[in-house]
């Protein structure tokens, strides 16, 4: 039988954001997504909604969302493959 996934941090960028996640933004501080807007591509920046409030943030700042099952390593590397084509 599989051992269970145990969970894990991935480093990617701010636009892999989906309602729904937990992340880290300075490492630290823990934040749950409940919503985020999706502007057009020629936006550098979007806005993300947590169950304490609300910032902006720039698609391309480094963050780390919790896998607890491996579903965001998936759609991670799905994105960086849909990216490259």
């Amino acid at each position: 039988m599989a051992e269970p996934f145990p969970g894990r941090w991935v480093p990617t960028f701010a636009t892999d954001i989906q309602p729904g996640d937990k992340i880290r933004i300075d490492g630290k501080t823990e934040r749950y997504v409940i919503g985020r807007d999706y502007p057009p591509s020629f936006r550098a920046a979007f806005r993300i909604e947590y169950t304490t409030g609300a910032e902006g943030i720039y698609k391309t700042d480094l963050v780390e969302i919790w896998d607890e099952d491996g579903s965001v390593s998936q759609r991670v590397m799905d994105l960086s493959a849909a990216a490259v084509r």
